[in-house]
């Protein structure tokens, strides 16, 4: 399979166990295509909204090539009210720290409590 032929993907998650999942999600999703898949991980959610962490991320990522970026954090409870936190919250501080971005083609998601569950 030629070079062209592969998608490139970065992604950035909270911890190691949510990017085995996603390869083996994406994996499925398209058995035929040939995938490279590049990761950082946070160690934690927090992380994600540190602009200078994510820019320096990003400009790694494209750095290795990846042209679409995905951007996975979970939608956590409320540590008080066990409620869950605000998604439309979560997804404005997630796009915040992406301000200084390389790579044109994002995706977020924000599965609710843990992508491995």
């Amino acid at each position: 399979m030629m070079n062209d032929q592969v998608l490139h993907i970065g992604i950035i998650v909270e911890n190691d166990t949510d990017f085995q999942c996603l390869k083996i999600l994406i994996k499925k999703i398209e058995p035929a295509k040939q995938f490279s898949l590049k990761r950082r991980v946070a160690g934690g959610g927090g992380n994600m909204f540190n602009i200078l962490k994510m820019e320096q991320w990003t400009k790694s990522l494209h750095a290795d090539n990846c042209h679409f970026l995905l951007i996975v954090h979970d939608l956590d409870r409320d540590g008080v009210t066990k409620e869950l936190n605000d998604k439309n919250k979560l997804m404005d501080k997630l796009k915040n720290a992406l301000e200084k971005n390389p790579i044109n083609k994002i995706c977020i998601v924000v599965p609710i409590e843990e992508l491995e569950a």
